[in-house]
């Protein structure tokens, strides 16, 4: 933030994010007591405010955009813990693993790592994986993103590849791709995994979709066949 708007820091946008999330907490609060027949008048209703009561109703889900580890800890004690607002770590980059232990207070946090798959940590003076630090230090719901458009989305099983590299499992990487995405959105009813009853959206690939040497040979979305390497290749 300090690059933008006249440097602001990351202070006073934490104290507007306060304030922003106090207000809208306020509006909640204060339409559910009328709903539920506890106020007698009803308060005005403004649609800005509407927007953010799915939140603390923990319908969806707050992504919040994160780096490094002073950011993590910021956002998991105001959003998820003040507020109690279902969040996900999206980008928790650099040394933002040594968050971690507060993070495992919440079984509801998920953790989204990408794309820098790599960290030089000074006190022992050598590279260490990002994806490969959070897993050693306990985190489970761990997947993977690219931080889009920085890195392109088409790079995502590439990222997947690095954490590999560097120290973390291929059957989890997969699953941070896949299954735990999914599940942080809470979408996990319909996408993630192949199973009977969810949404009919799958590749198949010529080997380990982390293995970048693979490759797609067929797509399906929702059911139909949208793409068939062996009628025309494009990559």
């Amino acid at each position: 933030p300090e690059r933008y708007f006249y440097g602001v820091g990351r202070s006073f946008m934490n104290f507007n994010t306060r304030q922003t999330l106090r207000k809208a907490r306020d509006y909640h609060l204060a339409r559910t007591a009328w709903e539920e027949g506890k106020l007698q008048e009803e308060p005005p209703k403004d649609l800005h405010w509407e927007e953010f009561r799915p939140l603390f109703r923990r319908e969806i889900v707050a992504s919040v955009h994160t780096q490094i580890y002073q950011v993590l800890m910021t956002t998991v004690k105001m959003v998820a813990g003040e507020f109690g607002i279902r969040t996900v770590l999206d980008h928790s980059t650099f040394d933002a693993w040594k968050v971690a232990p507060l993070i495992k207070e919440d079984e509801t946090i998920y953790t989204i790592n990408g794309p820098r798959q790599i960290f030089y940590d000074r006190t022992q003076r050598r590279i260490m994986g990002n994806a490969a630090r959070w897993w050693q230090a306990g985190i489970r719901k761990l997947g993977v993103n690219t931080d889009a458009p920085v890195v392109p989305q088409e790079e995502l099983f590439y990222q997947a590849t690095m954490a590999c590299y560097y120290g973390w499992t291929p059957y989890e990487a997969l699953r941070g791709v896949t299954r735990i995405p999914a599940e942080a959105l809470m979408l996990d009813h319909r996408l993630g995994s192949i199973k009977v009853g969810l949404d009919a959206d799958f590749c198949l690939w010529t080997g380990d979709p982390i293995d970048p040497r693979s490759s797609v040979e067929m797509a399906v979305i929702d059911g139909k066949i949208t793409y068939e390497a062996s009628k025309k290749r494009v990559f």
